[in-house]
């Protein structure tokens, strides 16, 4: 007879925990997308656009890094 050493599975456990982390990821990136918009409100630098546009290719790839893990892991 095997005693194991976990009887729960911890790869299941540390998959849902990458998951969450890139969950709160894209929150992260929200949160950037929400300041930049302030910031190109507040300024005049004429350089509001490619910043804008960063930061939602920034959302973007947060979001596909987070669907690849999903469908990876």
């Amino acid at each position: 007879m095997e005693t194991e050493l976990f009887s729960f599975p911890v790869w299941e456990v540390v998959k849902w925990f990458f998951l969450f982390a890139f969950f709160l990821y894209i929150i992260f990136s929200l949160v950037i997308i929400r300041q930049v918009n302030l910031m190109n409100k507040t300024l005049e630098v004429n350089f509001e656009k490619p910043i804008a546009l960063l930061s939602y290719i920034h959302f973007l790839f947060a979001v596909g890094v987070f669907i690849f893990a999903f469908l990876a892991l």
